[in-house]
């Protein structure tokens, strides 16, 4: 059996036209792979430069498509054409097609289909994302972007749909929510969650603290900043918080610490590569903290607790629908954006400070990580009324 998946990667060719993926997305790339034998990848290419996140992808058993750059909906217009051919190519040459959804005119799948099993899953909410943008145009977009959005959700409708996580139910039309099925993501396999054992951490000061996040907009960063610099100050606490990630913010965060003179204190580590080195800095730190404002996973709570690390976040996502798989861990979710310093305030004092909390949520956890992986995910995308949830 054969798989194609839409999902514009931004692949990058070298000169000898070697094909590199981000090693994050070549995992769901292998794993569709090991499930169904043959894959091929409908994506768009990139221009950047291959740097060591990026992976070397020789597997005969997958093979691609290659679009031309572009970013976003408006960069897509003009290779329409050129998209809609590679649509109609991919669906003549598989059995089943995955589509990570939204993807530039991913509704015309449905006028290719000949009977094949396709499944768009929705891996955000685009419509939310834009309207939390600082941005003056961002009405404009929203309007523009509208249209495409319910042709995709309609085409998603006569078709199989998924979701990551239940928050996307809320942000879909209502003729698509009670056909929706959710799902969980994970970049962790079953052979690599059972492998894990759980450490016991030394919870003493310096306690050390760790944010994982693509720098840009709506992820909650600058005010997790001074949120955590207020707190540290305020209850002459010695913690140090680092930030893993890179992206457009980058330099207005640094000028941010520097101009409140957190920088002994909160360091940004730049990109750190999925995998062993990224647990590696899990392994160094006891809490996560997801300031995130708009999101649907994020798969780096779970990847946190898979190393026992405690994991505070904002109520996003899949977040609450996870967390509520164990009552107490409910109480490690940050109430409301408008108190978000005070709520993170309460959290980590309450870790600190009562006896033995911060040691049993480490192994609540640890455990409930383990009931969420790829494979899960990957076996539930075509397994009409499964939940890995």
């Amino acid at each position: 059996m054969s798989i194609g998946l839409y999902c514009n990667w931004k692949l990058k060719q070298n000169s000898n036209g070697d094909i590199y993926l981000n090693s994050i997305h070549a995992k769901y790339l292998f794993a569709f792979k090991n499930k169904y034998k043959k894959v091929t990848l409908l994506s768009n290419i990139s221009s950047e430069v291959i740097t060591d996140a990026d992976q070397l992808i020789s597997d005969q058993d997958i093979s691609f498509i290659l679009l031309p750059a572009f970013s976003g909906y408006l960069g897509a217009i003009k290779f329409f054409p050129r998209i809609l051919s590679g649509i109609k190519k991919l669906t003549s040459l598989v059995n089943c097609v995955y589509i990570r959804t939204p993807e530039p005119f991913s509704w015309a799948f449905s006028l290719f289909r000949n009977k094949k099993n396709i499944n768009y899953h929705f891996i955000s909410n685009p419509l939310d994302v834009i309207l939390k943008k600082k941005s003056r145009k961002k009405y404009i977009t929203y309007l523009a972007f509208l249209p495409e959005y319910y042709i995709t959700c309609f085409a998603a409708y006569i078709n199989n749909c998924s979701c990551n996580g239940p928050s996307v139910l809320n942000n879909v039309p209502f003729f698509l929510r009670n056909k929706l099925r959710v799902l969980i993501e994970n970049t962790l396999s079953r052979d690599e969650l059972e492998k894990k054992s759980y450490n016991k951490s030394n919870f003493t000061q310096p306690y050390k603290m760790v944010c994982v996040s693509r720098l840009q907009e709506a992820k909650g960063l600058p005010e997790l900043i001074c949120a955590f610099a207020h707190f540290s100050r305020r209850n002459k606490i010695h913690a140090e918080l680092s930030i893993v990630g890179d992206g457009p913010l980058k330099n207005t965060l640094q000028e941010l610490i520097i101009k409140i003179g957190a920088q002994d204190y909160i360091h940004l580590l730049g990109h750190v590569k999925n995998g062993s080195p990224l647990d590696d800095v899990y392994k160094r730190h006891q809490i996560l903290i997801n300031p995130s404002l708009s999101e649907t996973g994020p798969r780096v709570i779970l990847e946190a607790m898979s190393e026992g690390l405690v994991c505070v976040s904002t109520d996003v996502g899949y977040v609450r629908h996870v967390f509520d798989k164990n009552r107490q861990m409910s109480e490690l979710i940050i109430c409301g954006k408008d108190n978000f310093e005070t709520s993170l305030e309460k959290i980590l004092l309450k870790l600190i400070y009562e006896d033995g909390y911060y040691e049993c949520m480490s192994l609540n956890s640890f455990n409930l990580a383990k009931r969420y992986s790829l494979d899960d995910f990957i076996e539930g995308v075509f397994c009409l009324g499964a939940d890995n949830g």
